[in-house]
């Protein structure tokens, strides 16, 4: 029911992976962050094809793993955690 409402409410995707622990994963390519990553992917799915199914001509979608000093870097290194995520054909990060 939440999903549904979500997707008809739906006018933008904000591409932020949040996980229980934490309002941003450090590395979506990290093994402890599958779970989380994969369920922003199939909700952002839903979203997307229910615009495309009621005939919506436009959406939005804003990318948030950024470069540093906005994503998470190693402590005492500034070492990125993640250099570039794909999966199922998708890319994000840096």
């Amino acid at each position: 029911m939440r999903e549904r409402f979500s997707c008809e409410r739906a006018i933008h995707i904000h591409g932020r992976v949040g996980y229980a622990e934490g309002p941003q994963v450090a590395c979506p390519a990290a093994p402890e962050f599958q779970a989380a990553v994969e369920a922003h992917f199939q909700w952002w799915e839903q979203i997307y094809n229910h615009k495309r199914q009621r005939g919506d001509s436009a959406f939005t979608v804003s990318i948030e793993l950024g470069q540093t000093p906005y994503q998470q870097t190693l402590p005492y290194t500034c070492q990125k955690h993640c250099l570039t995520y794909k999966s199922k054909g998708k890319e994000a990060g840096a």
